[in-house]
């Protein structure tokens, strides 16, 4: 049984070699530099310089500053800890310092503050955790809407949920 040549495999094949063809045609006479151009065409494309501009708007200065607030998490505790901008700052983004302990959550709570949650489930008595505020003057209050994220309910449900779930709770 001879098999028969479909007519769209006919026009695939010549579409692609035509394809191919344009492309190898174009890569002869693509410019890749100015060597391929003629100094009298160059001389012709640029112009003369045009008088100066006025002078622009200042811009805003912006000042940064870093907020770390340190706090001991006591064994089979959960401590928050809150890192705050100063006054005329805003939030730009934060971190985390989790030590020995559990990152239960970390988020910007407003404008100013970013805060973390750290369960102690080691086996130390009490183990060290800290919150960093990135903050910005100057840059308005646009920015610190990207940084908040939980609400006070969701913050406590993370809580709950951790207590819920660490090593020698109730149905873990």
């Amino acid at each position: 049984m001879r098999r028969r040549v479909s007519p769209a495999l006919v026009v695939s094949v010549v579409a692609l070699v035509l394809a191919g063809g344009g492309t190898a045609l174009a890569g002869r006479y693509l410019i890749t530099s100015t060597k391929q151009i003629k100094p009298a065409v160059l001389k012709k494309l640029k112009g003369k310089q045009g008088p100066q501009g006025p002078q622009g708007p200042a811009g805003a200065a912006v000042t940064r500053t870093t907020v770390v607030r340190s706090k001991s998490v006591p064994q089979d505790q959960v401590v928050k800890i809150d890192a705050t901008c100063p006054a005329g700052f805003v939030l730009t983004g934060g971190g985390v310092a989790v030590g020995g302990n559990q990152l239960i959550y970390a988020a910007g709570i407003d404008d100013r503050t970013y805060e973390v949650a750290l369960g102690n489930v080691s086996s130390l008595a009490s183990v060290s955790g800290s919150a960093q505020a990135f903050c910005a003057s100057g840059v308005g209050a646009a920015v610190s809407a990207a940084t908040r994220g939980l609400s006070p309910s969701q913050r406590e449900a993370l809580i709950a949920d951790y207590a819920a779930r660490r090593p020698g709770a109730p149905g873990s």
